[in-house]
């Protein structure tokens, strides 16, 4: 049902009344919708989303357009409030068109967004302080000044990762005006935020090999603190300095994964019962840059730190082209959006794919995907998905015109957006809860306690997790992390009510950064509680003083 907009005039607030409230689940569900979950369309944007953020505590996502060859309106940046279903609008400078972005260490959660398109915009570094608070907006907007920072080299289709450090690597690229394709500039280099003083970009010779059907590279931050990082098909093994010899894994088969063959990808949890091991799941993709090429419906999977790495093949049930990956609440994996054939870009795929898939990784090869609900919405080129703090998914974008003004195209930029709720909400069980979170920094290494109510009341069937969805533009989830904590101590104070003790793992598991905090009994997920692991390591507080 779509909700009812109105524009109150003399104020950048589009306000309307969400169907279902944040943190309930639609009512009158029956037994289909109970095992494959429901869609509800919960609001329309100010605009077409192409990039996204979740900005911590504020009940938020950021979401960003392009400007050159965007839809013809004054602004092109926004914020959406999913409690209240409430858009915000917002600005920005220079052209944040398939930029790169992640949330600082600092303790006011403060956005980055890097690079663009085209000229000073492909140098660009912007930056936001999250504002306001869930149902209620604030007045923050995005900053850039180039005169105080920039990138060292234009990027435009670079992948932004945090690292153990707290700094940031900043992957890739090439620069705007030349294209995407040969003869385009490619970028093969690798540069920090914060920058050290003399630091220059560090050029990998995989970017160089794999020039120009590397962009949006797909990485990861493994359980040793190396960087997954994979280029096309291939895979190295790099550590956060990158200046250190790189280990090659095994090409993935059935061909390329990144930009423009894209497909997406998931570091599984990262759970001490299985020794921090760091499994990267690579599913979807295409075969060749024509709009008649089969999507992929192969997944990858390895253990990137095993001695021996391998990739074990899977097959979804159908072909899939920019899917997105999500790691729900649960730790299973929401596969959703993208084509059936094509490749990446402006009116270069078609056939969408509406269906919504699970991934259960714990599940033996061969059972591990479930159908799930169908969207009613066509997401292809820059559609978006990430979880939320109630175990929910929002939904929103799809740009697949180079003319965003076009008339009647036979797939709209899409501003509805949706709300996915996966099943393991609509059992009708009650939630767990978390109370008495400790206030401020939690440090690697240490142990904290805090009050859990588990309704089942059997601690076996309970698990405390912390999740980011890192940034998300074009199937690249950068970021993206679920760790399971070590429950150190409980004790029972009442009928389904603990004190928990925590352990948070050391930095390469779980990174500095900000994190939402869940609490799961049997599958159910609490409504999560924000914290921030790890100090402002690199100093993010005194970087980039406007």
């Amino acid at each position: 049902m779509h909700r009812i907009l109105t524009l109150l005039y003399f104020s950048s607030v589009i306000a309307g009344i969400r169907v279902t409230p944040f943190g309930t689940v639609p009512l009158n569900v029956n037994e289909i919708q109970k095992q494959q979950g429901i869609f509800e369309i919960v609001a329309t944007s100010v605009l077409a989303t192409i990039h996204a953020v979740l900005a911590p505590k504020t009940g938020k996502i950021l979401q960003l357009e392009r400007t050159d060859g965007g839809e013809a309106r004054n602004s092109h940046a926004c914020e959406f409030d999913y409690y209240a279903a409430y858009s915000r609008v917002m600005s920005y400078k220079s052209d944040v068109f398939c930029s790169s972005g992640f949330v600082a260490t600092d303790n006011e959660a403060t956005i980055y967004n890097v690079g663009g398109w085209n000229g000073p915009s492909a140098e660009a570094i912007r930056k936001v302080t999250p504002c306001g608070s869930p149902g209620i907006f604030g007045i923050c907007d995005w900053k850039e000044d180039a005169t105080v920072a920039t990138l060292k080299v234009k990027r435009w289709y670079p992948t932004a990762l945090p690292l153990p450090s707290g700094r940031v690597v900043v992957i890739g690229g090439t620069d705007g005006p030349t294209g995407l394709l040969p003869p385009a500039v490619n970028e093969p280099t690798v540069e920090f935020l914060p920058p050290l003083p003399k630091e220059v970009p560090i050029t990998l010779q995989l970017l160089i090999d794999t020039d120009t059907y590397n962009l949006y590279p797909i990485v990861h931050v493994l359980s040793n603190g190396y960087v997954f990082l994979m280029a096309g098909a291939r895979t190295q093994l790099h550590d956060p300095t990158f200046q250190k010899p790189y280990i090659e894994l095994p090409v993935i088969p059935d061909g390329k994964r990144t930009y423009p063959f894209t497909g997406s990808s998931a570091l599984l949890t990262l759970s001490s019962k299985t020794n921090w091991q760091s499994e990267i799941l690579v599913c979807g993709g295409t075969t060749d840059t024509n709009v008649n090429a089969i999507a992929l419906a192969s997944c990858g999977r390895i253990v990137a730190t095993s001695p021996k790495p391998v990739w074990e093949i899977e097959m979804m049930p159908n072909y899939r082209l920019m899917p997105d990956m999500i790691i729900l609440a649960d730790g299973t994996i929401l596969i959703i959006n993208g084509a059936q054939q094509g490749w990446a870009g402006f009116a270069n795929a078609k056939y969408p794919i509406y269906d919504a898939l699970l991934y259960d990784p714990k599940k033996v090869a061969g059972k591990r995907f479930t159908p799930l609900a169908k969207s009613t919405i066509a997401r292809l080129y820059h559609s978006i998905a990430m979880m939320v703090e109630d175990g929910s998914v929002i939904v929103m974008g799809s740009t697949p015109n180079a003319n965003a003004n076009a008339l009647n195209p036979e797939y709209p930029n899409e501003h509805r957006i949706e709300v996915f709720y996966p099943p393991y909400l609509l059992t009708g069980a009650t939630r767990p809860q978390a109370v008495g979170i400790p206030e401020g920094q939690w440090d690697n290494g240490q142990q904290y306690s805090f009050i859990v109510h588990i309704p089942t009341d059997d601690m076996a069937t309970a698990t405390i997790s912390i999740f980011t969805n890192g940034f998300v533009t074009h199937s690249n989830h950068a970021g993206q992390r679920r760790v399971e904590l070590d429950v150190t101590n409980f004790e029972k104070i009442e009928a389904t009510w603990y004190k928990v003790t925590v352990q948070i793992p050391p930095p390469a598991i779980a990174i500095p950064g900000w994190y939402m905090l869940f609490v799961t009994d049997n599958g159910m997920p609490s409504i999560a509680k924000w914290i921030k692991v790890g100090g402002d390591l690199a100093t993010f507080s005194k970087y980039f003083p406007i």
